[in-house]
């Protein structure tokens, strides 16, 4: 937990180093424009609406070809684009591939 008092992992999509915030309240695992240009992610036409905290708000449908957080590989891993947030959030759509997933104290642990 990180002094936010938010769960910040480390990721690699497509290779690429990223930072997300776990957000158990979000449906879907969702980056910023420029983080999906970083990764290299093909920019699409098709949009979804998605709510923020902010609102509601219009996000790109795309897909990492791989995301890692540490020894964690999801490939063809759908994800929205948000071009009006700067936040990456790791959603329900990751937490739920995962066997099981539990806040011990301090820590969030990750289980494949």
């Amino acid at each position: 937990m990180a002094d936010d008092g938010h769960f910040w992992v480390d990721a690699r999509v497509n290779g690429k180093p990223l930072r997300f915030v776990v957000d158990s309240g979000a449906t879907v695992t969702a980056i910023s424009l420029g983080s999906a240009k970083a990764a290299q992610i093909p920019i699409g036409t098709e949009k979804t609406v998605i709510q923020t905290a902010n609102g509601t708000a219009q996000a790109i449908k795309g897909y990492a070809g791989k995301l890692e957080i540490g020894s964690i590989e999801r490939t063809d891993f759908p994800i929205d684009i948000n071009e009006n947030d700067n936040t990456n959030l790791l959603g329900m759509n990751f937490l739920s591939s995962l066997s099981s997933w539990k806040v011990e104290g301090n820590y969030l642990v990750l289980q494949p």
